[in-house]
């Protein structure tokens, strides 16, 4: 559990009640420079006897949650923005408005929940109370809990860190053991930088705390700058002199044994054909087969004998 009572605490704001939806509340705030969308917040709440019997823990948790929305619900007359030569703090202070921070927000926030180091975030079963204080979540609050894998440990891939702080406040990780476990899919728009995100992958594979093995299909000739890790020392690990290696190889590098081919394999380097010439070519590839059986090779030739 990351503790809320870090001396960077903030409160933004105070919860007015719940949202559109049931993993949503509202706050209100006049706080404009830390309230932004996309920046992450937390409320404090208590556990309940029943909670606590059934194996939460005895204190207080810090509910996690993001905001997502803010609608300005109250702020100067719109007649004291009319005049473009004064200033609408000049002519709101003639008129006896003083207040520094006159414009009120409504702000959405979407509930993530409570961290447990072990378990990951938990759903509150309770929505906050109306008057709850808002509280912006800390650097290392949210260094703590967003990535399960810290920047440099072993098995950690650093992939950038969150906009809205300061740069390199709060760095993200992911677990690498979690990324090459599955199949993973980059989806932008074009020029969004999708082949940058995966280049910064595979360098975090391939730095000194993971030391992956990477085999890469580059068809558009993107990732050649992935040789300049062989001279980086960011990739350089004094400890045992690890450096990354990296092989380049074009087609004119590779060479591919006909007879390791399947039938399938030579429909594909043969676009184009008609059914009756699949057939032709399935009964031809069934022919060689059994009358080369035991013999490990055979070419183009053969392939050309046995379809005629």
């Amino acid at each position: 559990m990351v503790s809320s009572s870090s001396s960077s605490s903030y409160v933004v704001g105070t919860v007015k009640g719940p949202g559109e939806t049931g993993n949503q509340y509202v706050f209100i705030t006049s706080d404009t420079r830390h309230v932004k969308i996309g920046e992450y917040v937390y409320y404090e709440l208590s556990p309940e006897a029943d909670e606590v019997a059934a194996g939460q823990p005895d204190r207080p948790l810090s509910i996690l949650g993001k905001i997502s929305d803010r609608s300005l619900i109250e702020h100067l007359p719109d007649r004291i923005f009319a005049d473009t030569e004064i200033s609408p703090q000049t002519i709101a202070a003639l008129v006896g408005f003083t207040d520094l921070n006159p414009e009120i927000y409504e702000v959405s926030v979407d509930v993530i929940g409570h961290f447990e180091k072990g378990l990951g975030f938990m759903n509150p079963r309770r929505s906050p109370n109306p008057g709850a204080k808002v509280i912006l979540a800390s650097d290392e609050m949210l260094k703590g809990i967003l990535s399960k894998k810290q920047v440099g440990e072993p098995g950690s891939a650093h992939i950038g860190s969150i906009l809205l702080r300061g740069a390199n406040a709060v760095p993200v990780a992911i677990d690498v053991k979690e990324l090459v476990s599955t199949h993973m899919a980059i989806l932008a728009g074009t020029g969004s930088g999708k082949s940058y995100t995966a280049g910064v992958l595979i360098e975090e594979l391939m730095s000194p705390q993971n030391r992956a093995a990477v085999l890469i299909f580059d068809p558009h000739g993107e990732y050649g700058t992935l040789q300049e890790m062989q001279t980086n020392d960011r990739f350089f690990d004094p400890s045992d002199g690890y450096q990354p290696k990296v092989k380049m190889m074009t087609p004119e590098h590779i060479r591919i044994r006909l007879s390791s081919l399947d039938y399938y394999d030579l429909v594909m380097l043969l676009p184009g054909m008609s059914e009756r010439q699949q057939a032709i070519l399935n009964k031809a590839f069934r022919i060689l087969h059994r009358h080369r059986k035991g013999e490990a090779r055979w070419c183009v030739q053969d392939l050309i004998a046995a379809v005629r």
